[in-house]
């Protein structure tokens, strides 16, 4: 059986189209705007993070409180702590803190 160069052609053009970015609404955006500065704060220290992590991080945040959240962690003195730091009241069993408090 013999296979067309037209066809390892598509599969290139698809690969290619499944490498680009597939961000279809707002909260996607922000969660990318999330991971693009964590990761590049993370350095070579510890692996990136994924979409997915923060997926799950972020399941029972409306889009609204996720935008907030952003804003108040680029208004912090380092964005990376502060993230962290908002997440471990919620990890401990402790009441969730205000997001208005900077670390």
């Amino acid at each position: 059986m013999e296979i067309s160069k037209d066809y390892f052609a598509k599969l290139a053009e698809r690969k290619e189209e499944a490498k680009k970015s597939k961000i279809t609404n707002q909260r996607q955006e922000v969660v990318k705007e999330f991971l693009d500065i964590l990761n590049s704060q993370r350095g070579g220290q510890f692996k990136p993070l994924t979409p997915a992590r923060l997926g799950v991080m972020f399941r029972f945040m409306s889009t609204g409180e996720l935008i907030a959240f952003l804003a108040n962690c680029k208004d912090a003195k380092n964005f990376s702590s502060f993230f962290w730091w908002s997440f471990k009241s919620v990890k401990n069993n402790e009441p969730p803190r205000s997001f208005g408090e900077n670390a």
